[in-house]
């Protein structure tokens, strides 16, 4: 009970957010992730790094390469970029020495050096520069060189006699604090969302996603937390590209190795798995719902069940969006066409009859004899497309002629019926008589057929007929008979 309601109200939630198409998503969908299809280069950077399984910080330090190249393409300075060569370029033609109040040193700018090789994540170029300019490193300024490489070595910071002080160089700033174990903040140095992320992890701080308000920002924050079940929710609350949605859900939701921080219990883990393939299956099943070609809806469903985590739920949604004629496509798996059918066979039997050709003759005849004793109960013709003629079977079809004359009274309907029949046992048929009784003894009457009349008095003695049955005969025809 607890499962339903949590599923309840996951599809409750769900069905607040609105799948919105342009012009170019339903090609989009279907061809190789990208920038462009996202529409967004942050969140493809996103998607990559939940694809590649990389830890954060290289993602951070792969998306800093990345802003170096654009950099130097701005800049039209270099065609071929090779590190660590590039680096006194890009301090050069990117930091103003005086807003940094940059220290030289041979006519190099260390410290912003230093700084840029650390967000590359290129340690041995950083030990080689320290080796190279070991008397500015641990002479002029201390013994900094000496406690960041034993960062490098144990990833534990320690510092000791670096002087510094807020007149210094901005860079030096940032690394000497970041040694001392905090992020400075230092807004011409740490000028961006990625840099701030990335020496809070350098320094295992933890980071508090609630302080974004931008929510591809606070995705970010989220994945490199490695709180990816609140980065699940986001992308679904999101206002996101319809594309960058489906890629960021699929592959958030259907890797159990994305081990959420902030879920460590294992149990809990797997409950949250399955709930998430849950969801992303029914936003799926949300964009089948706006797709204009028939095949498109088709690869999503075949994309879904070549994944067991989301084919367990394909059943349910292809019956809830009434795609049940995908039954018929050879690339569905026998396994989930037979728990289509086995679910509307408890359900839904009148949806089956679309696909009467992949069901047992048995199931076939069940589902008419079910459908027939309902219409003729409830006085519900079916609808014109059901071909009675199909209702093949000894009770169908017996149920089948009484059918025709409920809706249809007349004697030689009547005379079609079991009711007429001297040889079948009628008792399995008592409730269907009693409602069809009235409206045989009707057509007798104005018909003046005593010897049909004669067979429906007899059948009361048989069957036992309720209070109303035999009180038509004793009032209305016992005189006539």
């Amino acid at each position: 009970m607890i499962q339903f309601i949590n599923n309840k109200k996951s599809e409750f939630e769900f069905l607040n957010f609105k799948v919105f198409f342009d012009d170019t998503t339903e090609n989009d969908l279907f061809t190789e992730p990208s920038a462009s299809s996202f529409s967004d280069e942050l969140l493809f950077d996103c998607f990559t790094f939940l694809k590649n399984q990389i830890t954060p910080i290289k993602f951070l330090e792969n998306g800093f390469k990345r802003h170096m190249v654009k950099f130097f393409e701005t800049q039209q300075e270099k065609e071929n970029i090779s590190y660590p060569d590039c680096v006194q370029d890009y301090v050069r033609l990117k930091y103003s020495t005086t807003a940094a109040n940059m220290a030289v040193y041979e006519g190099r700018y260390l410290w912003a050096e230093i700084y840029v090789l650390f967000r590359l994540g290129m340690y041995n170029e950083i030990k080689e520069l320290f080796a190279k300019f070991n008397t500015f490193f641990n002479k002029i300024n201390g013994e900094f060189a000496t406690y960041f490489l034993q960062y490098l070595n144990s990833g534990v910071n320690t510092v000791g006699k670096v002087n510094c002080n807020e007149r210094d160089d901005k860079f030096k700033i940032v690394m000497v604090g970041f040694l001392e174990g905090n992020v400075v903040n230092e807004p011409y140095v740490i000028s961006s969302v990625e840099d701030y992320l990335f020496m809070l992890l350098n320094n295992t701080k933890k980071i508090d996603t609630s302080v974004f308000m931008n929510p591809r920002i606070e995705f970010l924050a989220s994945l490199m937390a490695g709180s990816y079940q609140k980065a699940f929710k986001l992308v679904l609350r999101s206002e996101f590209n319809i594309v960058a949605k489906f890629h960021l859900l699929n592959v958030l939701s259907y890797s159990i190795d994305l081990v959420d921080s902030e879920i460590p219990d294992r149990e809990l883990a797997d409950k949250t798995f399955r709930e998430n393939c849950r969801v992303f299956c029914m936003f799926v099943f949300k964009i089948i719902d706006k797709l204009t070609l028939y095949h498109y809806k088709l690869n999503l469903v075949e994309m879904l069940q070549d994944n067991n985590d989301y084919a367990n739920y394909i059943p349910e949604f292809i019956i809830k969006h009434n795609l049940i004629e995908m039954v018929k496509e050879d690339v569905i798996k026998n396994k989930i066409k037979e728990r289509i059918i086995s679910e509307l066979i408890g359900t839904d039997k009148k949806k089956l009859l679309k696909i009467l050709q992949y069901l047992d003759d048995s199931v076939i005849e069940g589902i008419f004899e079910d459908l027939l004793e309902q219409a003729i109960l409830t006085d519900h013709k079916l609808p014109q497309n059901i071909n009675l003629s199909k209702a093949e079977g000894k009770k169908a079809e017996d149920l089948r002629d009484l059918y025709i004359f409920n809706f249809e009274p007349s004697i030689s309907n009547l005379k079609s019926t079991i009711l007429v029949d001297p040889i079948i046992d009628l008792r399995p048929y008592k409730f269907i008589i009693e409602h069809v009784f009235r409206k045989a003894l009707h057509v007798c009457k104005e018909s003046k057929d005593k010897e049909i009349s004669r067979i429906l008095f007899e059948i009361n003695g048989k069957i036992d007929l309720n209070e109303e049955c035999s009180s038509l005969l004793i009032n209305d025809f016992l005189m006539f008979i």
